[in-house]
């Protein structure tokens, strides 16, 4: 893949991750049982995230879940936009790999 065909790829991403509907946001917490509290997305610290991946980490190492998450966003294929707010934040909580690898959290 050519340097504008990556910096594309990444782009779309980023913008498809920032316009996702608060509600998906903010449904995508994550709960912790042992402090009793939901540590909430950070959508830009996830966006830096997905960059620093694709633009410089991804020539080192391979993480799981930023393909699977460009996929769900970008390929008509997911048919992402076919699927309601609960559905979107179940498909994407179920892969361990997007929400270990791909998103940030903040920690209170």
């Amino acid at each position: 893949m050519d340097n504008t065909a990556l910096v594309q790829k990444v782009e779309n991403l980023c913008d498809a991750f920032e316009r996702l509907p608060d509600e998906v946001h903010s449904n995508l917490g994550n709960y912790n049982h042992y402090t009793h509290k939901t540590h909430y997305i950070s959508v830009a610290a996830t966006v830096a995230n997905i960059r620093l991946y694709y633009y410089i980490k991804h020539l080192h190492e391979y993480k799981h879940g930023f393909d699977e998450l460009n996929f769900l966003l970008t390929d008509p294929k997911s048919s992402w936009e076919k699927l309601n707010t609960k559905e979107k934040v179940a498909l994407v909580k179920k892969n361990v790999n997007i929400i270990t690898n791909v998103l940030v959290f903040l920690y209170n």
